[in-house]
């Protein structure tokens, strides 16, 4: 406003100008925190979660494991901007078992439906200017996900809107005919709004629809 002061809403990348500030938890609280979710989860039946977090959980999903103190079983998700750093965690740490297994990365294509930031190939009614926004840029996509492929991780990234879904199916194709075939199983997240000829994608390409209902 005419003071200075913030009056808008940050949305999507621009969230990192306030998150970057937050200060972590500490050990302690992290681990009371791991407990607290574990006993949440178990009350209501589920014993196996995928989990989409840090690099720097994977180090207190670890050393619960070690101490046999996980509860559920988890399959850690790790930013997909860092995949050399969960490739060189797994070398130093392994694989895990059955309770905690690294191995799966988290990235982002587009924003959301409901802050209209999700990447659509015609706008949003009201705002003809406005079709949504790409979270990375392709060029940085397809490096990440080629890259990871070949370094044997499985990938999971986040698509909600027709451009994005599209954008995304064309990346999967481009890094596995480039990587040679192997069990990769590449999944969308959400794959929320899809052209009907992408749909069709899916199954050829091996790649999972991973919607919520």
């Amino acid at each position: 406003d005419a003071s200075g002061e913030p009056t808008g809403i940050l949305k999507d990348n621009a969230m990192e100008l306030l998150t970057r500030s937050i200060p972590q938890p500490s050990e302690l609280k992290r681990g009371q925190s791991l407990d607290a979710a574990m006993s949440y989860l178990l009350e209501r039946g589920v014993t196996g979660v995928h989990h989409m977090g840090s690099i720097g959980d994977l180090d207190i999903l670890n050393h619960f494991r070690k101490e046999s103190r996980l509860r559920l079983r988890v399959y850690a998700a790790s930013p997909l901007s860092l995949w050399k750093e969960l490739r060189d965690w797994i070398k130093q740490n392994g694989r895990g078992d059955s309770w905690m297994r690294p191995g799966l990365l988290k990235g982002f294509v587009d924003g959301s439906l409901g802050s209209r930031t999700a990447a659509f190939e015609q706008p949003y009614a009201g705002t003809p200017a406005d079709s949504g926004l790409m979270v990375t840029n392709e060029f940085e996509l397809y490096e990440w996900v080629s890259s990871a492929d070949k370094a044997g991780l499985q990938i999971a990234v986040h698509a909600i809107g027709d451009r994005a879904n599209r954008l995304l199916l064309d990346t999967y194709e481009r890094a596995a005919r480039e990587n040679g075939p192997r069990d990769r199983r590449f999944r969308i997240e959400h794959a929320q709004h899809l052209r009907p000829d992408d749909i069709a994608r899916f199954a050829p390409l091996g790649v999972i629809a991973s919607m919520q209902p």
